[in-house]
C-alpha cells in the first residue's frame, strides 16, 4: 500500500455501521485511482515483494483489526465452496468463570471461502480472513447490512463461546454458539467445530480449518515455521480458474505441503504465489522488507512474458507460447537473452518435472523500461490479472519473476516447471547458489499435492 493512505480513517469507515451500497461516483473514482496506481513489481527491483492487490488489502484492514476482535473480511462474491456440517463434539466442562482467549488464538487467520446458504448474506469468493482477540469481534460481509458481531470468550478447555452483540437476519442479539478449537501443524493450523449454535451463518462461517497468519514483515504469510511439515492456507499450486465470471481463483487450504528444517520462513501465501525463506533471509526481512534475500517462490498458472524487444514494458504475455510443462520447458531453452542448462528431471507431488539451472545469456543487453541494467522477465501468474479482465495487460507483471536488473551482470536461479505450476529458487548472490539451490531442491522433493 501507498504510505499516504490513512489506514485508521480508511478502518473506521470500513468496519462503521451505514449504507448497504456505495454510489457509482465513489466507485468510478476508486476505479480510476487503482488504473493510476502501480500494481507490478517494477523490473528494476525484482527482489521487492509486490504491492497488494485491491482483495489483498483486505488481509491489511484484518490484521489493523485486532483492536476490535474477530473479523471475516470480504471481497466480491458468493463462494462455490460450502462450509462443512456440524459434527456432534462431547458438551466441554466449563471453566469456574470465562478465560482470556489463548495467546495462540488471538490472531488473524485465512481460510478457504465459504458460503453462507442466504442470498442477502454475501461473502468473499477469493478468502476468508479471521481476526480473533478478546473484547468485541466484528464480521463485514460484502455489500450487506449484516454482521457477526459478537464476543469471544474461552468457557471451558479447548471451547470457545460466542455471543451475538447486534441483530442480523437469522441471528438475533445475545444468540450463543460454542465451538471446540484445536491447533496443528506448530500451531499454524487451527480447527473450529461447532458444539452448539442456532446461527446458522455463524457455524457456516466459522466451522473448519483456518491458517495462521503470523507474519512479522508486511504481507500475509505463516511467518516463521518449525522443523517438519507444513501447508499452505490459501495458495493452490494447481489453481484452477473460477468464481465470478469464471475468472478469479480460491483459496484452497492445504493445497501445498512441504517439509522444511528449522528456523525456515513463509514471507507470502497468497492466491497466485507462495514463498519460502531461509532463517537469515526472514530475519533480513524483518530489519528491511525489501532487503535481497534468497528465496524459494512458487507461481500458479504460470504464463511466458515478453522479451523487451518485443515489449519494452515487459508486461505483456510472451505470444504463441503454451502452459503446458513443456511448452514453457521449450521456451526457456530456446530464450536468446538466457543461458540455460537442462538437469535430470525429478519427480514433485507425484507428478514429473523438468530442472533447468538459468541466467542471463553472457553479453546480453536485453532489458526493460525502468531497468538498471541486462533484465529478463520469465514467468507470470496468470491469476493475479484474472480480476483485472479490463486491464490485462498492465496488471500482467504484477505477480511475476524476473532475472537480472539492478546492476547485476549475473542472477543464478534453479527452475522446476511441472503442469500447473513452476517453483524458482533465486539468490542475490552467485555465491550462495549452489548451496541454496540444494536446499530447495530438497524442499521440492518433499512436495505433496492433493490427489483430487
Amino acid at each position: 500500500m501507498t504510505p499516504d493512505r490513512d489506514i485508521d480513517r480508511i478502518l473506521d469507515a470500513f468496519l462503521a455501521d451505514g449504507a448497504n451500497e456505495v454510489p457509482d461516483r465513489v466507485l468510478d473514482a476508486a476505479f480510476a485511482r487503482i488504473e493510476r496506481t502501480s500494481q507490478r513489481r517494477l523490473a528494476r527491483t525484482p527482489w521487492r515483494f509486490p504491492q497488494m492487490t485491491p482483495t489483498f488489502r483486505f488481509a491489511a484492514l484484518a490484521a489493523v483489526a485486532l483492536a476490535v476482535g474477530v473479523a471475516i473480511v470480504p471481497a466480491l462474491g458468493p463462494s462455490n465452496i460450502v462450509a462443512p456440517s456440524p459434527s456432534p463434539t462431547p458438551a466441554p466442562t466449563p471453566y469456574a468463570s470465562p478465560q482470556p482467549l489463548p495467546s495462540g488464538l488471538a490472531w488473524w487467520w485465512d481460510g478457504a471461502p465459504r458460503q453462507v446458504d442466504d442470498p442477502t448474506w454475501l461473502t468473499n469468493e477469493e478468502v476468508t480472513q479471521l481476526v480473533m482477540d478478546d473484547g468485541d469481534m466484528r464480521f463485514s460481509l460484502t455489500f450487506g447490512s449484516n454482521t457477526l458481531a459478537s464476543t469471544v470468550e474461552e468457557i471451558g478447555p479447548g471451547v470457545l463461546e460466542f455471543t451475538k452483540t447486534h441483530q442480523d437476519t437469522g441471528c438475533g442479539i445475545s444468540t450463543v454458539g460454542r465451538y471446540a478449537w484445536s491447533l496443528s501443524e506448530g500451531g499454524t493450523k487451527l480447527d473450529l467445530t461447532p458444539i452448539e449454535d442456532p446461527c446458522t451463518q455463524r457455524v457456516a462461517v466459522l466451522s473448519g480449518r483456518f491458517t495462521r497468519g503470523s507474519c512479522t514483515i508486511p504481507g500475509a504469510c505463516m511467518g516463521p515455521l518449525t522443523a517438519g511439515t507444513h501447508s499452505s492456507g490459501v495458495f493452490d499450486p494447481l489453481s484452477k480458474k473460477g468464481g465470478r465470471n469464471g475468472t478469479t481463483t480460491s483459496a484452497r487450504e492445504g493445497a501445498l505441503r512441504f517439509t522444511v528444517p528449522e528456523g525456515w520462513g513463509n514471507v507470502r501465501d497468497w492466491l497466485y504465489d507462495f514463498q519460502l525463506v531461509t532463517p537469515e533471509g526472514y530475519a533480513a526481512l524483518e530489519a528491511d522488507n525489501s532487503a535481497p534475500v534468497d528465496v524459494l517462490l512458487f507461481l500458479n498458472q504460470p504464463v511466458a512474458m515478453a522479451r523487451g524487444a518485443d515489449d519494452p514494458t515487459c508486461l505483456r504475455q510472451a505470444e504463441g507460447v503454451g502452459a503446458t510443462m513443456d511448452d514453457l520447458s521449450d521456451w526457456l531453452l530456446a530464450h536468446p537473452d538466457l543461458a540455460v542448462t537442462e538437469l535430470d528431471p525429478i519427480t514433485m507431488g507425484g507428478q514429473p518435472a523438468r530442472v533447468f539451472d538459468v541466467d542471463l545469456a553472457p553479453g546480453t543487453t536485453a532489458t526493460c523500461e525502468g531497468a538498471d541494467g541486462p533484465n529478463v522477465q520469465l514467468f507470470a501468474s496468470a491469476d493475479q490479472f484474472n480480476f483485472w479482465e479490463s486491464n490485462r495487460d498492465q496488471y500482467l507483471g504484477f505477480a511475476g519473476w524476473s532475472i537480472g536488473g539492478i546492476g547485476r551482470d549475473t542472477d543464478p536461479m534453479r527452475i522446476v516447471i511441472t503442469e500447473g505450476f513452476v517453483a524458482i529458487a533465486a539468490v542475490p548472490d552467485a555465491a550462495d547458489f549452489p548451496t541454496f539451490a540444494e536446499q530447495a531442491m530438497s524442499i521440492l522433493e518433499s512436495v505433496e499435492l492433493p490427489t483430487d
